[in-house]
Order: structure tokens, then C-alpha cells, then sequence
């Protein structure tokens, strides 16, 4: 992977956190005590899978899925996020419209919401949210791109998961 890739990666990751985190110190985050970390793994990456699959003509050795995530904490008692990321290499031409193409898709399914706008850095991106989980969606400068970097809702952990760091 490229340096400007990683890089983007870690802008991508860096405004993730920024939107998933806590408005304030005090405030507690909602927190689904039915979801398991495998289901909120799972519906994580399915609607990665569903984002990259937006692709006109697509090719499945072109999608890239991280099938292991990093936990973030979403408070001090042990409630984390699974986050994923998924990238799709881009033809020439590609990802002309596609960012509102995902917008749009999402706009009109039942339970999600969508919004085009510009990340703090500058980049277009498309956030997709539902029910605490979040995705968001960027194409790299040079149109070669497209970045998927989700967030489950905030879960707690089984006793046996606690100490883990990723999954």
C-alpha cells in the first residue's frame, strides 16, 4: 500500500473517531446491550460489502475487506466499537458521481441516513449512519479509490473479550 494511502486511511480513521467520540466527557454513550461483537462486526462489514458493491462494473478482486477490526473505546466501563475498512481500486472514470451515488442509495433505505459533505480535512466524503454504526466514504485524490471506514454502535463486551484489542 502506498504512502498516500495509508496516509488517507488515517485521515479517514482520525475524522471516524472525531465523529464517533463522546460530545462531551460527561455525556454516556448509547450503547446496544443486545448486539454481540460478532453481529456488530458482521453488519459492519455487510454494509461496507453493499458500499463497494456500488461500483459500476466492479470486480471482487478489486474489493479489499479488512476481516479484523480495532476496538475503540466509546466510554471508561469497557463499551467499544468494531471498526473495519474496506477499499475498492477504481478504473479510469470510475468514481465520477459515485460518491452521491452512495449518498443516494442510503437516502431512501428504511433506517439509514446519508449526507454528502467535507470532512474537516478538506476531503468529500459520504456518511452513512444507522442505529449507532456509521460508515464513511471517500475516494482517494487521484480517483483510484474508494475508502470505507465503519464503525459498529457501541456494544459491551463479553467478560471473555474485554482484553481484546482487535477482532
Amino acid at each position: 500500500m502506498s504512502t498516500m494511502r495509508k496516509v488517507a486511511g488515517l485521515a479517514v480513521l482520525g475524522a471516524l473517531l472525531t465523529l464517533t467520540s463522546c460530545a462531551s466527557v460527561e455525556e454516556e454513550p448509547m450503547v446496544d446491550e443486545t448486539v454481540t461483537l460478532e453481529t456488530a462486526k458482521q453488519t459492519t462489514m455487510e454494509v461496507e460489502r453493499q458500499i463497494a458493491e456500488l461500483v459500476p462494473d466492479v470486480t471482487p478482486d478489486a474489493i479489499q475487506q479488512q476481516q479484523e477490526g480495532v476496538l475503540l473505546s466509546c466510554s471508561d466501563d469497557g463499551v467499544k466499537r468494531w471498526t473495519g475498512r474496506t477499499t475498492v481500486a477504481l478504473d479510469p472514470g470510475q468514481s465520477e458521481g459515485l460518491l452521491d451515488v452512495v449518498q443516494q442509495h442510503f437516502a431512501v433505505l428504511d433506517g439509514f441516513e446519508s449526507l454528502r459533505e467535507t470532512s474537516q480535512g478538506g476531503t468529500d466524503q459520504t456518511t452513512v449512519r444507522r442505529d449507532g454504526y456509521l460508515w464513511l466514504v471517500s475516494i482517494e485524490p487521484d480517483g483510484a479509490l474508494l475508502d470505507v471506514t465503519s464503525g459498529s454502535a457501541c456494544i459491551r463486551l463479553a467478560r471473555s473479550e474485554e482484553r481484546l484489542r482487535s477482532y
